[in-house]
């Protein structure tokens, strides 16, 4: 903290008990705590709509790119008839 003087070292007594148990527990998500409004939840699969068709672009885009370096090697090493 700032401005504070620590003396001691450590954890708090029960604090690294808590934090065992916190992360111990089963995850609970945020829409089950109820923490998300029903447009959070809407924009959450939106963005993992959007997420799923942007990566369908980056495979395709790499399956471009494979076949490009794949005819620049022939082309680069005398095997492409011509």
């Amino acid at each position: 903290r700032r401005g504070v003087e620590v003396s001691e070292v450590g954890f708090a007594d029960g604090e690294l008990e808590r934090a065992i148990l916190e992360f111990s527990a089963a995850p609970v998500s945020a829409a089950a705590k109820g923490g998300k409004k029903e447009e959070e939840v809407k924009t959450d699969e939106m963005l993992r709509k959007e997420n799923e068709e942007l990566w369908a672009i980056v495979n395709e885009q790499n399956a471009v790119q494979k076949s490009t370096w794949s005819k620049y090697r022939k082309v680069a090493s005398g095997k492409v008839e011509g």
